[in-house]
């Protein structure tokens, strides 16, 4: 996206919360004046305004990179967590004050994330949504599977992924195990999503920005791996094609995101064999240049670089759109590009974009 933005003309400034401590130092100074600087740069002060800021991923440090005294390794880790909280808040209020979109404002994340939350409001609002339960009573849960008389899905309440040495495995939903084939301590552990199974037709994601959708069917019944959960397949060998929200349905949407406060959403839906929508999540800070490189028709990377430098698609015309993602990883200056960011330790990142005096219309 950075890449794209600044051939835009738009100037495109990083700040990475992950880096610290092993690879940078951030300080925030307060007295005649106030400043927020990393080792290499000043991301807040009085004269730094953005127009745009685009919290993507926020969490993980590189602590892990010390040789520390175990002991001591929870309470570093639990007091870079609170430096976190504090300097993303800190950049949510002072940025917000100074009239920059917030692409999604810190709060909307924390409240976007709940999936308690967002599930009761989707069903306030008429959005179909599985019968679901988030617990971890072993009881509640086999009294659930009687209710739902049928199959039941688990997920996780967070993403994750273990790392061995030649591979990794990710928690991705499953089919819930009987009683029989399980522990209730397996249960008890940890808090998860059990929902009731819903039959599939296909499988759907919808990204809103800007009051307009984008979205991709996934044919995920006709691939073995991709018929519980999708992302288990990578999509690979998994038929996509454009999809749209009804009009009705494409409301709803927009509300949800308004009482959740969010500017950006990522909906998966499942359509069933009756061609009904029911409403699975929305994900705050969803991926999405994985729908146009399935589906190019589908023309979401130019317009989210349109988003993040205007604030607006208003004036945003599919017809014109130029930069599709397909095109761009195939692009020699992209590839020179992104070498600047091979040294990074994750993907983690949260960046802000400043259209300053490139642009003299949006002037910050």
């Amino acid at each position: 996206m950075a890449f794209l933005l600044e051939r835009r003309g738009v100037q495109v400034e990083f700040f990475m919360p992950s880096l610290i401590p092993y690879y940078d130092e951030q300080t925030t100074y307060v007295g005649d004046g106030w400043s927020f600087s990393t080792e290499s740069q000043t991301i807040l002060g009085p004269d730094v305004v953005y127009d745009t800021v685009w919290l993507r991923r926020t969490a993980g440090d590189s602590v892990k990179e010390f040789e520390i005294h175990e002991d001591d390794r929870p309470y570093i880790e639990q007091i870079h967590k609170a430096h976190r909280k504090s300097i993303l808040s800190m950049i949510d209020v002072m940025c917000k004050n100074a009239g920059s979109l917030m692409v999604n404002d810190f709060p909307a994340k924390m409240i976007g994330n709940s999936k308690h939350l967002q599930l009761i409001i989707a069903a306030q609002l008429g959005l179909q949504i599985p019968q679901t339960l988030i617990t971890n009573s072993p009881e509640q849960v086999e009294r659930f599977r009687e209710k739902a008389r049928g199959r039941l899905i688990c997920k996780s309440l967070l993403p994750h992924t273990w790392k061995g040495e030649q591979s990794s495995w990710h928690a991705y939903s499953a089919i819930f195990p009987p009683r029989s084939s399980r522990t209730d301590e397996a249960v008890r552990l940890q808090p998860a999503i059990f929902q009731q199974y819903i039959e599939k037709k296909y499988e759907a994601r919808v990204t809103i920005f800007g009051e307009k959708q984008f979205g991709i069917a996934i044919e995920s019944q006709g691939h073995e791996k991709a018929i519980v959960d999708w992302r288990m397949s990578g999509l690979s060998g998994v038929k996509c094609y454009p999809y749209e929200l009804s009009p009705s349905l494409f409301e709803k949407c927009l509300q949800l995101m308004k009482e959740l406060n969010l500017t950006y959403g990522a909906f998966d839906f499942i359509i069933t064999p009756d061609d009904e929508v029911v409403f699975l999540e929305v994900n705050e800070s969803g991926q999405f240049l994985f729908l146009e490189n399935k589906c190019p028709e589908v023309p979401i990377t130019d317009a989210f670089c349109h988003f993040l430098a205007w604030g607006t698609l208003s004036d945003w015309d599919a017809s014109s759109a130029q930069n599709l993602f397909p095109d761009v990883l195939s692009d020699p200056e992209y590839q020179k590009y992104i070498e600047q960011f091979k040294f990074f330790p994750s993907p983690d990142l949260g960046f802000v974009t400043d259209i300053g005096e490139q642009v003299p219309a949006l002037s910050a």
